[in-house]
């Protein structure tokens, strides 16, 4: 196929498709950061009002509040943390 054969309309369509995936690719990746930064904040606040001065957050959305006591770490998951 010689670029002579292509026509300026089935360019236009090919980069108008191209645009959309683009865009709906950053759109599915700015929702997911919306969603992951509302569960951080969401845990971050949650183990604040347990008592838990730090926390941590995995991608699988696994959250664990973290307390320091005579030098030693105690990680609880966030469901476990107890009552404010």
């Amino acid at each position: 196929m010689r670029l002579d054969d292509v026509s300026p309309r089935s360019v236009e369509r090919g980069v108008a498709i191209f645009a959309g995936v683009v865009l709906c690719g950053l759109l599915v990746f700015g929702l997911y950061t919306a969603v992951f930064t509302l569960y951080i904040v969401r845990t971050e606040r949650g183990c604040l009002r347990a008592g838990y001065p730090q926390y941590r957050v995995a991608w699988d959305y696994t959250s664990y509040c973290i307390k320091r006591v005579d030098q030693t770490d105690v990680v609880v998951p966030y469901d476990e943390r107890g009552a404010p």
